[in-house]
């Protein structure tokens, strides 16, 4: 029975048939440990992700659970995915366009840093030291933001990737497919593996083992082993158990495939139709009349099997279509395919919807396409995916960036590259973030809604700042330079300085300009 369902292996029994002659309690106890394993294997195997291995039926339910990890038998079935996702997403123009959209949308030209502490001086240096350090951490040379940018697309594409903190405060950045599990030689007694991270036996992870590429395709060689404390992991994590990323289109990775074929059906049948859309008789009295009209019109004479002489036409019809040979009589008639027929379209646009969904992304967003609908149900699509973008740009400050600044000046300090603030009390790494603006529909009504937004007290002047891209303490310091100018300016000159500063405030305020 053993045997029939693969419990253990014909290597493995004759083995512990072996151990048994010289230690039998010994070989009992390899025994169920094999089998122990063998049966985790096989209950994992009861887990499937679609993607990987799709069927026409319905799967029976099953009472069985796991962790996400445990839905990839071997480094092959995670292998598997990710080659499944990188051709979607780089041979099918929607999805290399869908995910080009989500980097320049969360990500664009990268996030400024704010340094925060007490100390304004060393606000300055801080952020200083960092705009020249940023740009020289990767060993390749690629700049932060470039990085950030091809991070976000391994995360949606593979699951995840890694970043390995080395010397001399270089960074290397590790592929997903390149995280694997070690060698058995290599495996420390008591910890776990999973897909390629060490932890201990309360799941800490220990350390990430890391694979080398070699000469020809899919062949990888062992490299090493990476302390946790300097790699850092990032992926966006979906259960507590979970040590690896997912794809993050997993879900919609067959509805992608099914809008590839369709698409590509769509158009074979368009071409075909194209190919042989004209209907012509070869026998109209008027030769000439039909040359004219269709194209080159030419008879001649070829023997049929019994050495007979017989007519035939060929009618040249131009590039891109067929010539046909007709005998006296035939005809061809037209090839109308009726597709995309009137179900093309809807069909098509919600498995768009469904996998701009995988993304948080609105249709309207993912295709650029705001023809259709008012201004009020573009906004409240825009505001909805704003805030799936601030959520997404909080994630990465946390699983990567946060970490990377914290790095950096703590490293410089420690070396002395970098002098810390005065008050030694004050955290030197406190900082935050600004991002990039998100303006996608009209600025003018978006203005607008801002001043509405504000009036109902629903939104702040961050929140406002904060969607074009600016902080809003340093919008508030540079209006208060430029009153401050105008004002001097308007005195030196011996105008009122009312009637050239701007009028500006929210609705319901006293304006700014007026002293």
């Amino acid at each position: 029975m053993a045997s029939k369902k693969k419990l253990i292996t014909k290597s493995q029994a004759t083995r512990i048939r072996k151990m048994a002659n010289t230690n039998p309690a010994e070989a009992l106890k390899e025994l169920k440990a094999t089998v122990a394993v063998r049966s985790a294997v096989a209950v994992a195997s009861k887990f499937s992700i679609d993607a990987i291995k799709s069927t026409p039926k319905r799967r029976r339910p099953t009472s069985i659970t796991g962790t996400l990890d445990q839905e990839f038998r071997s480094d092959q079935e995670r292998n598997t995915l990710i080659s499944t996702s990188r051709d979607l997403f780089l041979n099918f123009s929607f999805s290399k366009g869908i995910l080009r959209q989500h980097v320049k949308n969360v990500i664009g030209i990268g996030p400024r840093l704010q340094a925060n502490t007490t100390d304004d001086e060393f606000n300055d240096r801080a952020e200083a030291y960092w705009n020249r350090r940023k740009n020289n951490l990767d060993v390749r040379g690629r700049s932060f933001n470039a990085n950030l940018r091809i991070g976000e697309a391994c995360e949606v594409v593979d699951g995840d990737y890694g970043i390995i903190l080395k010397g001399k405060g270089k960074e290397q950045f590790i592929e997903a497919d390149r995280i694997k599990n070690p060698p058995d030689k290599k495996m420390v007694k008591g910890h776990s593996y999973v897909a390629g991270v060490e932890a201990d036996k309360t799941g800490m992870p220990l350390a990430y083992h890391i694979w080398n590429r070699g000469n020809r395709t899919g062949k990888m060689t062992y490299a090493e082993s990476i302390p946790a404390d300097d790699f850092i992991h990032c992926f966006d994590s979906e259960r507590f158990d979970q040590y690896r990323g997912l794809c993050k289109a997993t879900s919609a990775t067959n509805d992608m495939q099914d809008l590839r074929e369709t698409i590509e059906a769509a158009k074979g049948k368009w071409k075909l139709e194209n190919m042989l859309g004209v209907a012509i008789t070869s026998d109209m009295p008027d030769s000439e009349e039909i040359s004219s009209l269709w194209g080159e019109l030419t008879n001649y004479q070829i023997e049929d099997e019994q050495g007979n002489d017989e007519s035939r036409y060929e009618v040249k019809l131009g590039q891109g279509v067929h010539s046909f040979e007709l005998k006296p009589g035939e005809k061809v008639s037209t090839i109308e395919s009726k597709t995309p027929n009137n179900t093309f379209e809807p069909m098509t646009m919600l498995l768009i919807r469904f996998i701009a969904l995988t993304l948080n992304m609105p249709i309207e967003i993912a295709l650029q396409y705001f023809t259709k609908g008012s201004y009020s149900s573009h906004r409240a699509s825009f505001l909805q995916y704003h805030d799936a973008v601030k959520m997404r740009r909080a994630e990465i400050e946390e699983t990567r960036i946060d970490r990377e600044y914290r790095w950096v000046i703590s490293s410089g300090i420690l070396h002395g590259y970098l002098d810390g603030p005065k008050d030694l009390k004050i955290d030197p790494t406190s900082h935050e973030w600004q991002w990039p603006g998100l303006n996608i529909l009209d600025p003018d009504k978006q203005r607008k809604g801002d001043k509405e937004g504000y009036k109902l007290a629903v939104e702040s002047i961050s929140d406002i700042t904060g969607r074009d891209g600016n902080y809003w303490q340093d919008v508030a310091r540079q209006r208060v330079k430029e009153i401050k100018w105008i004002t001097e300016l308007a005195k030196s000159e011996g105008i009122d300085p009312n009637s050239v500063l701007p009028a500006v405030a929210m609705p319901g305020e006293k304006p700014v300009g007026v002293v």
